[in-house]
């Protein structure tokens, strides 16, 4: 039997229990907290690899790494409590996902704690930002985003999902209502004028909302300093520890000869077995260098005698997306300023 119709009473479950939560924070039995300075939250309500990151990236380089503060729950980090990063933060002290956008504005703000409203209450104490960037808060309802900017995978349409634990949605599709902007991420390059009405009219969106379509970009690998070149007949390990690792490896294999694949879990943490196993296999494969996603190259210990690269990524808007996106941002921005 389909593994998903037995879990399919559970997920009816969890959807009464989602429901009724959602149902007291709309009619304001359950209260939000509001702030004053401009919060957007950029969220979903699947699990698992929407592509969210590139899109906070977006955010933060067109408002400016000193105007904006990044607030999250450092998934899978190793500390407690608020955490602020600094020079000397690890993917472990504050989660790979903020580790990256850390390493990429280095005048950007991250409070990192659980408690949002902590966490968001910390950062207006200490830097008084133009906005506040919530990551992955769609279910965090106990704090009121301003606006809410939810991405979906195009290769995983929420219409056809089903909730936890039958499914990937975190709650039902008609969670969606509360997003202002909507993207369909991770859409091919060449994206039809028709399968983009197609969508719209399946998200059935709102007079209020915007739906917009991205599509994935990957730069030039790189070593964590500059980019770098390797010639293309060298043997490659890649390696990839997040939800959905078939396009990365498809990209790396478009452009160098990749004689092995290894696939860990998402947000993976990198133990010293785990360095034994990979070293023990660029020997057994004669591989030259690893390859990389940037999520795990800020997770990956150092590899001695071993040239790691990644692989970075950014998001390309399709059918003009760009200039709505951009001017819906200096509206959510100025608005509340």
């Amino acid at each position: 039997m389909n593994l998903r119709l037995i879990l399919l009473p559970l997920a009816a479950i969890y959807k009464v229990v989602v429901d009724v939560r959602n149902y007291l924070y709309d009619k304001h039995i359950l209260k939000s907290k509001k702030f004053s300075t401009p919060i957007i939250c950029v969220g979903n309500i699947t699990v698992g690899g929407t592509g969210k990151t590139p899109i906070v990236d977006r955010i933060i380089r067109y408002i400016g790494d000193e105007n904006v503060a990044l607030v999250s729950r450092g998934y899978k980090r190793k500390t407690h409590g608020i955490v602020y990063a600094t020079s000397a933060s690890t993917a472990a002290d504050i989660g790979d996902e903020p580790m990256m956008l850390h390493k990429h504005h280095k005048y950007l703000t991250i409070t990192i704690d659980g408690n949002r409203n902590a966490a968001i209450k910390s950062v207006i104490k200490r830097k008084k930002p133009r906005c506040i960037i919530m990551d992955d808060g769609m279910q965090h309802r106990s704090t009121q985003a301003y606006k809410y900017i939810m991405v979906c995978d195009y290769a995983r349409p929420i219409w056809k999902d089903y909730l936890l634990p039958a499914g990937n949605l975190r709650e039902s599709a008609k969670g969606s209502k509360r997003a202002s902007i909507i993207i369909i991420n991770k859409c091919p390059a060449d994206l039809s004028e028709e399968d983009r009405d197609r969508i719209t009219q399946k998200m059935n969106i709102g007079l209020s909302q915007t739906i917009l379509f991205s599509t994935m970009v990957y730069g030039d690998i790189t070593d964590g300093c500059c980019k770098s070149e390797i010639n293309p007949t060298s043997n490659v390990l890649a390696i990839a520890g997040i939800a959905q690792p078939k396009p990365f490896f498809d990209e790396v294999r478009s452009k160098y000869k990749i004689v092995h694949t290894m696939t860990f879990d998402d947000h993976h943490e990198y133990t010293t077995d785990d360095v034994l196993d990979i070293k023990e296999e660029m020997n057994r494969l004669k591989a030259d260098v690893i390859i990389t996603t940037e999520k795990d190259f800020v997770r990956m210990p150092y590899i001695a005698g071993v040239k790691v690269y990644y692989m970075p990524i950014d998001i390309e808007f399709l059918f003009d997306g760009e200039k709505i996106f951009n001017k819906k941002i200096d509206t959510y921005v100025t608005k509340r300023n």
